[in-house]
């Protein structure tokens, strides 16, 4: 079976169960597993087996719950390149995360899927170089100033806006700040965009295909 798995070089590993989610199990496979698959509402590793995840390439999590999330570091994935939450609706202590993401610690991440955040005047995102394709759902349309300014490469941005800021309150537009290279931009909002809405979403991206 091991001379098997050598020919394989995206193995792709899903647990669905805890009973699935043994140390035997997880030795043999995880070692050689390119994608994870998480569907467990519990932390998916012990803090023993982390050496096991370091040749993981994609981490997908359906379930999410607070201690997965904070059991997303460096030292555990530090060649992650495709990071997603299939369940984009629910709010978790993140911040920390988005500070890994936001500031390229982890060098090879190109494509991230990930819950809301809400906007910091404080959030200490520098810039994330390699990412390319980001999907998120935000409370305040400054956090989406926020990712441009942190993810000059980015090319592929799909948000979700569950609260806006009040339109009468200006924003300040910087056209220093414009984003050159996003192409495609996805937007879903809980509330009527108005026109003005709308303006200054598209003042940010002008290379829009």
């Amino acid at each position: 079976m091991e001379s098997l798995l050598v020919n394989f070089k995206y193995l792709q590993v899903t647990l669905n169960t805890p009973k699935g989610n043994n140390y035997q199990f997880n030795q043999f496979f995880l070692s050689k597993t390119k994608t994870l698959i998480i569907n467990l509402t519990k932390a998916f590793y012990d803090r023993t087996e982390s050496e096991l995840l370091l040749h993981i390439r994609c981490l997908i999590l359906g379930q999410s719950i607070c201690k997965q999330f904070k059991s997303i570091q460096l030292s555990n994935f530090p060649y992650l390149e495709r990071l997603k939450s299939i369940n984009l609706r629910l709010v978790y202590e993140t911040a920390k995360l988005y500070q890994l993401i936001f500031s390229n610690k982890f060098r090879y991440l190109y494509s991230c899927s990930l819950p809301r955040t809400s906007y910091g005047i404080n959030n200490r995102w520098t810039c994330s170089l390699n990412l390319r394709s980001f999907q998120i759902n935000i409370l305040d349309i400054l956090v989406y100033i926020q990712i441009l300014d942190a993810c000059p490469q980015l090319i592929h941005l799909k948000i979700e806006v569950t609260r806006r800021t009040n339109e009468e309150k200006p924003l300040v537009i910087n056209p220093n700040k414009n984003h050159s290279s996003l192409r495609r931009l996805g937007l879903c909002c809980s509330n009527s965009a108005t026109c003005n809405f709308i303006d200054i979403i598209l003042s940010f991206v002008p290379s829009l295909e």
